[in-house]
């Protein structure tokens, strides 16, 4: 009962002070946006992350990725292309992928080695 008697508090100093009342209408306000920028930011890596995994899911885990790390599954695809994001190790993960098509490269269906 006395928590929302505190509460009420910061309340009443925000009808005081009408420059941090504005600046708390302006978060209000720009939330809504930046909600859209983020699920426009998820829908584009939703993207890439069906175009990694349909390009590049048969690649052979080597040193750059690992088992969390690659394009395997749509799961693994996302944290991939949040490392590629961040810039984390991305130049050694370009590295593994552009490697030539081989035996020791890829997966493949059915080997003749």
């Amino acid at each position: 009962m006395m928590r929302a008697f505190r509460i009420g508090r910061v309340f009443k100093l925000f009808k005081q002070f009408k420059q941090l009342k504005s600046i708390f209408v302006t978060i209000e306000y720009t939330m809504s946006a930046m909600l859209n920028v983020g699920m426009l930011m998820m829908l584009i890596i939703y993207l890439f992350a069906v175009i990694g995994v349909q390009l590049f899911a048969d690649i052979k885990i080597n040193e750059p990725m690992s088992e969390l790390t690659n394009f395997q599954t749509m799961p693994k695809a996302y944290l991939t292309l949040y490392m590629v994001l961040t810039r984390d190790r991305w130049n050694e993960l370009l590295e593994a992928l552009s490697l030539e098509k081989s035996a020791q490269n890829y997966c493949l269906k059915s080997p003749t080695y």
